[in-house]
């Protein structure tokens, strides 16, 4: 005669015939019914390191195209040549990388805002000498723009500028070897590279 034995009112019942399994059966079968045996850390460890390194990849090829999109950026000079890259190093810096980029052009060309924001610093004072006349600007999401070594300033602290208005011209005041306009690009206290941002060419 087949008998047979149930497990009533237990979210995911099984029934067993008692012929077909022995009683050591039974215990290892509800052992994993009940206990299912846990996946190895090692397997889902690498899984979950597989799946960072693919975000951050992802994440530093899109940075650029996300920053440029959200700010609405703009070159600050229309015509120039680019004498030296963020992240050059020279005696002249002490062998330091460079902060920002230097683009030269003749002195009085027009230097405009690269995006909207409001002005914190327009003096040679504030800053140190080696910027000589300077205008620092801040715009949305943490975003700073530094504009160094400029002949004359035509904004104010405080004002609001928008994208594309002119802020000064071209000089070379502070500590410099030649006419040339150094920009920077400042986001939450660090430096970025401007060509992360800006179409220079």
């Amino acid at each position: 005669m087949k008998r047979s034995v149930e497990s009533k009112n237990v979210t995911g019942v099984v029934y067993f015939s008692s012929e077909a399994l022995t009683l050591d059966d039974y215990k290892s079968r509800l052992k994993n019914i009940v206990k299912p045996e846990p996946t190895q850390p090692f397997l889902l460890l690498l899984g979950l390191l597989f799946t960072s390194m693919i975000l951050a990849a992802l994440n530093i090829k899109a940075a650029p195209f996300l920053h440029t999109m959200d700010a609405g950026w703009h070159n600050p000079m229309r015509d120039f040549k680019i004498s030296s890259y963020y992240g050059h190093i020279s005696q002249f810096r002490n062998m330091k990388p460079h902060g920002g980029m230097d683009l030269v052009a003749p002195i009085g060309s027009p230097i405009v805002a690269i995006a909207k924001g409001h002005v914190l610093v327009a003096d040679d004072t504030t800053l140190p000498e080696r910027y000589g006349k300077v205008v620092l600007l801040q715009h949305s999401n943490g975003y700073q723009s530094l504009y160094a070594h400029l002949d004359s300033i035509d904004v104010e602290k405080g004002q609001a500028v928008k994208g594309r208005q002119h802020i000064g011209t071209l000089g070379e005041t502070g500590r410099v070897t030649g006419p040339h306009l150094h920009l920077e690009l400042i986001h939450k206290e660090q430096r970025l590279n401007p060509l992360a941002v800006l179409d220079l060419k």
